[in-house]
């Protein structure tokens, strides 16, 4: 599909188990504090998986509002 993916654990060890070839393309960090380093709108797609749970309840809107300013602002009648 001629995209790239990105990801990001609190983990060295889980960055550490990725296969070769795709560590250019992990980053070792807290998601509270990390995703400040990336441009607004600089993502189409912010997935995450069992990882709100395991984030403070009061930090859990803060985090959110950091990944929608992160991710490109689709809306249906918006095709790239």
């Amino acid at each position: 599909m001629g995209g790239d993916a990105y990801g990001l654990d609190i983990s060295s060890y889980a960055i550490g188990e990725a296969e070769a070839g795709v560590g250019a393309y992990l980053y070792t960090g807290d998601a509270r504090t990390y995703l400040t380093n990336f441009n607004r709108n600089e993502f189409d797609v912010v997935f995450r998986l069992r990882f709100l749970e395991c984030v403070a309840e009061a930090d859990i809107q803060a985090l959110i509002d950091e990944m929608d300013r992160i991710i490109y602002p689709y809306t249906n009648s918006d095709r790239r």
